[in-house]
């Protein structure tokens, strides 16, 4: 039996088939996952739950996700990319598609062990 955690990821993800599969690896390793369709449901479950969710995993970008990280930069992200250029476009540590489920699992847990730091770090004033 799996280790059971605290830990609850919210997961942003377009395709309710995706969506159930990623829930249901992520509930079989203890997380407990809260799913979004787009970026604005994402911005809504985030203000509801902040304080449990302890990582946002997302596949794209959204205006509303680059606003919630810009407005909580603590807060810990995994990119889930199908393209090759995925990780050299994106400073944030991303998850390549097609990918196991013992992957996740391990990439979640990765950066959830990871102290808090900012997952986007903050543009620098021209000095």
């Amino acid at each position: 039996m799996p280790s059971r955690t605290a830990a609850t990821v919210l997961v942003v993800e377009r395709e309710p088939q995706v969506q159930c599969v990623l829930r249901d690896i992520l509930a079989r390793a203890g997380f407990t996952a809260l799913l979004a369709r787009s970026g604005e449901k994402a911005l809504q479950i985030y203000e509801q739950h902040r304080r449990e969710v302890g990582l946002l995993v997302i596949d794209g970008r959204s205006p509303e996700i680059e606003r919630l990280t810009s407005q909580h930069p603590e807060l810990k992200i995994l990119r889930l990319s199908g393209f090759a250029e995925g990780k050299a476009a994106s400073d944030l540590p991303v998850l390549d598609k097609p990918f196991t489920p013992v992957a996740l699992v391990e990439a979640v847990r990765s950066l959830l062990a990871r102290p808090e730091e900012p997952a986007i770090p903050p543009k620098r004033a021209n000095a």
